[in-house]
């Protein structure tokens, strides 16, 4: 994980980068498995992708990763990658900002 974050810095490594979260991902990295969503959410280093992005951040959920909770109740939000559905995002909101996660508080203020 650590050695693909690295190689993410530089552009012409970025693809490396992804090759090596995705192997950190599948041998169970929670970081890895957020990073590679974020990854999907832009479109760094691979095509933009929500539907690949939600499929990484559910995962990084179910590890116990806030800020992959956050990110699923903004694509929720939006119906980015999934049909949009309020009252699953405001749950997801709720569970983000109960791990404390700074956005997910601010987001429901």
């Amino acid at each position: 994980y650590n050695l693909a974050l690295l190689l993410l810095e530089d552009v012409s490594m970025i693809k490396k980068g992804v090759e090596w979260l995705k192997q950190a991902a599948k041998t169970g990295s929670d970081k890895a498995k957020n990073a590679l969503g974020d990854l999907y959410l832009q479109g760094r280093g691979v095509a933009q992708d929500y539907v690949e992005a939600r499929s990484w951040l559910e995962e990084a959920h179910k590890d116990g990763i806030a800020e992959a909770t956050y990110k699923l109740a903004v694509l929720h939000e939006r119906g980015l990658g999934v049909e949009a559905d309020q009252k699953r995002s405001r749950l997801y909101l709720k569970e983000s900002a109960q791990k404390k996660f700074l956005q997910g508080v601010l987001h429901l203020a």
